[in-house]
C-alpha cells in the first residue's frame, strides 16, 4: 500500500477550514494518508518542523498550506504522474471556479519554473533542504532549489486544487516587502537570479 505522508502549514484563525474541509478532503483521496498540521511562523518554519519526521515513513511526502484544498484523485493523479514521469507533479489552482493564475492554464506535463504544492518522495526533500523561514516566496525558492537539484515540475492532469484565500491579517505592505526582500537575499546567497 503507497502511504502518503501530508504536512500542512496552518494559523490559528483558520482552524475551522482546515478542520472542516482541507483535512477531510484528504481524508477522501482514496490513498492512505497520514495528515499533520504545524501552526505558528511562517509557512518555512512550519514545513520545517515535521516534514523531515515523517518523510521517513511514507512513499510521498506532501508540502501544503491550510488554504489549499485537493480535489477528489488528487492524490492518485500525483502519484501517477511521478511514476511514468519522475518528475514534480504541478498542481493547478483554482478561485470561485476559475484558475487562480495564467500558469492554471497551461496544458498537461507543460513545464513549469515553479510549483506551489509539493507533492514528491522524501529524498527529493532531503537532496533540496529546508525552506526559508518565510511564508511568501517560498514555494518559488523550493522551486528553483528543486530544478538546481536536477529535478522538473511539469503540469499534472487531475492535481488540482480549490484555493479558498481566507483572510491574511498578518500581510501587509511592508511585511511583504521584508519577504520578498529576504528572498532576493536568499537567492542571491544561493548564487541563484531572483524569479519575482
Amino acid at each position: 500500500m503507497i502511504r502518503v505522508a501530508v504536512h500542512l502549514a496552518t494559523l490559528p484563525e483558520r482552524r475551522e477550514l482546515l478542520e472542516t474541509v482541507t483535512i477531510p478532503a484528504y481524508k477522501d483521496q482514496g490513498v492512505e494518508t497520514e495528515i499533520r498540521c504545524s501552526e505558528g511562523g511562517s509557512f518555512g518554519a512550519c514545513q520545517n518542523r515535521l516534514s523531515w519526521m515523517l518523510a521517513a515513513d511514507c512513499d510521498y511526502l506532501v508540502v501544503a498550506c491550510d488554504d489549499q484544498v485537493p480535489s477528489l484523485g488528487c492524490l492518485a493523479s500525483a502519484i501517477i504522474h511521478w511514476q511514468q514521469h519522475r518528475t514534480l507533479p504541478g498542481e493547478r489552482l483554482w478561485e470561485q471556479h476559475r484558475p487562480a493564475q495564467e500558469m492554471d492554464k497551461e496544458p498537461g506535463l507543460a513545464e513549469r519554473s515553479w510549483t506551489r504544492i509539493f507533492f514528491a518522495p522524501p529524498n527529493v526533500y532531503a537532496d533540496v533542504g529546508a525552506f526559508l523561514d518565510l511564508s511568501w516566496y517560498v514555494d518559488i525558492d523550493y522551486s528553483q532549489r528543486i530544478r538546481e537539484a536536477g529535478y522538473r515540475i511539469q503540469v499534472c492532469d487531475g492535481f488540482d486544487f480549490d484555493h479558498p484565500d481566507p483572510p491574511r491579517g498578518w500581510a501587509t505592505p511592508a511585511e511583504i516587502n521584508r519577504q520578498h526582500l529576504a528572498y532576493r537575499e536568499a537567492c542571491v546567497a544561493g548564487g541563484r537570479s531572483p524569479i519575482v
